[in-house]
């Protein structure tokens, strides 16, 4: 501990100052300091580096469930890279009825036009552009948005930048893998800005727009519907497979990393880059392309997904019903041994994907896929539990008196679902908060429909079903008020102050 304290928490720097709170971190700067210092309490996280991973993200002490971990402001946040006319500031859909008067590019209000995320941004550098001829397709003037106002920190905020300037940006990388979307990138972002608005003469280079260009296709993440962030200190949290800690956007653009499970002091804290719900495959793929790294962790090194067999697929010749797990690049039956070429199974999940319904198809179209692909596919594929998860969203849904085999139906889903969140995604998580409300509305209604008032239910009833609402607060405390998940933690809560009202008047 003694060698860390000589070493800037953030960057690695030496550093000759140490938090005077916690006494755990050094820092160099009082800026890098007000990453460790937020709300008036000592941020437990550190950024350490080697040559295999790069930069990463360590607890600094033990951390427990649904802690702040990180809080992160933006370096850049702007539109999409491919996106149709949006207000530069608050990144609503636009229709030209309001226009910047200095630069001319469409904004739902004045307002808007005024805000310094504009203002001190890209309107200092544009000239005025021409009107926008179609708004329902996409426009590529927007795809220099971030970037530029990323690289105006070079001269705005020096020490900002000089964070910035520690990420990889892949320029390399991106090239080798889909050399015709940077050269393409290159020509219309590069070329607009350094010509078109004279960046150059303000002492910006190619180089500069290139770099923050990768830097945003690599480490932003998405802003709600229509917006693209980068976050300095969040952009150095690797990923894992199997995550501890999860993030949320709040109202003001800020990030908010909290620990979704117990983190001990000198452990990894990682998120995920991609959905719980994929097989390994498609993960790897995913990491590969986008981010140019293949992630070991002890899901993808395990073939049966740490025993969820999330991926697999039936063995087509076995005489024990057994099922395919991928084994480096053949996948081989757990009971006859046989094995298949990995192009071979892909082409079955392409085709069971190609039948699969979405959230806007009703039950019978789901429960008609579960039938179709019920001698193909694992009970747990994730295909299943996809489909899975929308049908315990729908049974019940707008019914006023659901027949209680739905409600049944609706119960076992949801408790399937939690044996597999269980392992793949534990702790406090979102996806175990949405499942669980689903799981207590079932039950819910079922005891209603039995009972006939809430007054009638056991309090050995009640009890369970408060444990169920208490657990799916908990997981969706951190969520922001606004969005499906705060909405449901609201919902919830109404159920729960209900239960405890009837208990008060048995």
């Amino acid at each position: 501990m003694e060698g860390d304290l000589t070493l800037c928490f953030l960057c690695g720097k030496p550093s000759s100052d140490t938090c005077s709170y916690c006494l755990q971190v050094g820092y160099c700067s009082k800026y890098h300091l007000s990453k460790h210092r937020a709300q008036d309490r000592c941020l437990p996280f550190r950024v350490e580096v080697n040559q295999e991973k790069g930069r990463y993200v360590v607890a600094t002490r033990d951390i427990a469930p649904l802690e702040l971990v990180i809080l992160d402001t933006p370096g850049s946040i702007g539109p999409k890279q491919f996106t149709k006319p949006v207000c530069l500031s608050c990144l609503s859909p636009v229709s030209g009825e309001f226009s910047c008067s200095s630069c001319n590019y469409p904004m739902c209000s004045q307002e808007c036009a005024e805000n310094v995320i504009h203002t001190q941004g890209e309107c200092n550098i544009f000239p005025r552009f021409p009107d926008i001829k179609d708004y329902s397709t996409v426009q590529p003037q927007y795809e220099c948005i971030a970037p530029l106002r990323l690289i105006l920190n070079k001269n705005k905020d020096p020490l900002l930048w000089d964070m910035i300037k520690l990420h990889k940006d892949h320029t390399q990388d991106r090239i080798r893998i889909n050399p015709q979307l940077v050269q393409e990138e290159s020509y219309k972002i590069t070329g607009l800005l350094l010509q078109f608005c004279n960046l150059s003469g303000a002492g910006f280079t190619e180089q500069d727009i290139i770099f923050s260009s990768s830097v945003l296709a690599t480490h932003a993440v998405s802003v709600g519907e229509n917006g693209r962030g980068f976050y300095p200190v969040f952009a150095f949290m690797s990923h894992s497979c199997t995550y501890n800690a999860r993030h949320v956007i709040d109202e003001s653009n800020c990030i908010r990393v909290y620990s979704q499970t117990q983190i001990k002091q000198g452990e990894e804290i990682c998120i995920t880059y991609t959905s719980l719900l994929s097989c390994t495959s498609h993960r790897q793929e995913k990491l590969r392309n986008l981010w140019f790294f293949s992630c070991t962790c002890a899901r993808c090194s395990d073939p049966t997904e740490l025993g969820t067999y999330i991926s697999s697929v039936s063995c087509p010749s076995c005489p024990n019903n057994g099922y395919l797990v991928l084994e480096k690049d053949a996948w081989k039956c757990g009971e006859c041994s046989l094995k298949v070429s990995e192009s071979l199974v892909s082409s079955l999940l392409q085709s069971t994907r190609d039948i699969m319904g979405n959230s806007q198809n009703g039950i019978e179209k789901h429960e008609h896929f579960l039938n179709q692909t019920k001698q193909l596919l694992h009970p747990n594929n994730y295909q299943v539990l996809i489909t899975e998860r929308i049908l315990s969203q729908l049974y019940g849904r707008g019914e006023d008196k659901v027949p209680r085999e739905d409600l049944l139906r609706k119960i076992g889903l949801c408790k399937h679902l939690l044996s597999i969140i269980e392992i793949l995604d534990p702790g406090f998580s979102q996806f175990r908060g949405l499942t669980l409300y689903q799981l207590f509305l079932g039950e819910y209604h079922l005891l209603f429909q039995d009972k006939l008032n809430l007054e009638n239910i056991l309090e050995s009833e009640r009890k369970v079903l408060r444990e169920t609402l208490e657990l799916c607060m908990r997981c969706l405390s951190v969520e922001l008020e606004s969005s499906t998940s705060g909405r449901v933690y609201t919902r919830a809560k109404g159920y729960l102050e209900l239960i405890n009202q009837t208990n008060e008047k048995s």
